[in-house]
């Protein structure tokens, strides 16, 4: 199907589940494939997704109020 591009990878709410180990290495996973041009979006309602992609590299936040 995506022969030329690559998809966006999207996550809602996937990760709330996970203790902060599993969670960060999902985290460094999702950022791997992004340098690889996969974007991945990652749809939460809290920061602890935010806090530990500190620690794994670049990343965009978009705060909705």
């Amino acid at each position: 199907l995506f022969r030329k591009t690559s998809p966006t990878v999207i996550f809602d709410e996937s990760f709330s589940r996970l203790d902060a180990d599993r969670l960060g290495g999902l985290m460094k996973l999702t950022r791997a494939l992004s340098s690889g041009g996969v974007q991945g979006v990652v749809l939460t309602s809290g920061p602890r997704e935010a806090e530990t992609m500190k620690s794994v590299g670049d990343y965009n936040v978009i705060l909705m109020d």
